[in-house]
């Protein structure tokens, strides 16, 4: 937790002073008074207050007029602070932004290395979750000669995804959690037009793996009206519900998140094949909704399918 959760923590509505039964808010004064540790950062504060004004979080009630100093007076209530959403660190990412996202979670966006049958390497990408597991996409695992995870030498005790196909979501289990270090996405559900980063491992000539962040738009939810084949013999999204993002999706960040300005995963991409006329060429890409990630999880044995794999272990 940061500067974001304790300016938010500290303007909660609970915490407002009671006086003759009626609540009075603190001011950004009373706020310095309690919180001595940050007067460093006093000239990036009011900013930060902004933000969250625009994100929904603040309310900004009003001045103080017994304070002269400037931004001094200002007042406002949070009257929805959840101490769990500061701890995820929600408050701080909205406060600061992609930059802070990218720097928690650099350990929990993993590249996916794989072998296919003829041979040939590829890459994509998933995402930690709570109860040791790696979420991606289902075409960057399913049918794959070997599969491995830098750093990650303990083998996985199975890879499954939803029955009949459809869906091009993934989970990698492990009986025993591979990175507990590292923090976990949580996830939510979208919104129209939200700003969001993607995360991922593009394959970029030259180079070794780069994890790649991205700002996008959502522009539209749809369903789809004929599968994506993405693999000879297997389509994925055959009629199933998926979100455009005004960004082309690029090889290798097939199964890296989509997150949310509150750091919260809202989907996973799923890779469409480019074609002339296709959502590619006209600069989008297709995210698979969490909603079929969180079904996933949630899933019964018999309503799963158990993946075959060869997990190859790789050094960090």
């Amino acid at each position: 937790m940061g500067l974001g959760a304790d300016i938010t923590r500290f303007f909660a509505g609970v915490n407002a002073r009671n006086e003759g039964g009626i609540l009075q808010p603190y001011s950004m004064s009373d706020f310095y008074d309690e919180h001595k540790n940050h007067l460093e950062s006093m000239m990036v504060i009011p900013g930060i207050c902004q933000k969250l004004v625009l994100r929904h979080v603040l309310t900004y009630v009003g001045r103080n007029l017994s304070e002269n100093r400037l931004f001094m007076g200002d007042m406002y209530y949070c009257l929805s602070f959840n101490e769990g959403v500061a701890n995820y660190g929600s408050y701080d990412f909205l406060a600061f932004g992609a930059p802070h996202i990218r720097g928690h979670f650099l350990h929990s966006v993993l590249p996916i290395i794989v072998e296919k049958n003829d041979g040939t390497q590829d890459i994509g990408t998933g995402f930690l979750v709570e109860g040791g597991r790696i979420v991606t996409a289902r075409h960057c695992v399913e049918a794959m000669k070997t599969i491995s995870v830098p750093g990650c030498s303990e083998a996985p005790s199975r890879v499954f995804a939803l029955s009949g196909g459809n869906d091009d979501v993934a989970v990698i289990d492990f009986s025993v959690n591979p990175f507990p270090q590292y923090p976990k996405f949580q996830m939510r559900k979208h919104f129209a037009l939200e700003e969001v980063i993607t995360m991922g491992y593009p394959p970029i000539p030259g180079f070794d793996m780069l994890l790649v962040t991205e700002k996008s738009h959502l522009a539209a939810d749809l369903k789809s009206s004929k599968g994506a084949i993405v693999a000879e013999g297997m389509t994925y999204l055959y009629g199933e519900d998926y979100i455009l993002m005004n960004a082309r999706v690029k090889g290798g960040n097939s199964g890296g998140p989509v997150i949310g300005e509150d750091g919260k995963v809202i989907g996973l991409i799923s890779e469409i094949p480019s074609t002339e006329n296709g959502l590619d060429a006209l600069g989008y890409g297709v995210v698979t909704p969490i909603s079929k990630v969180q079904e996933l999880l949630s899933s019964q044995e018999v309503d799963v399918d158990n993946l075959e794999f060869n997990w190859r272990s790789l050094p960090s």
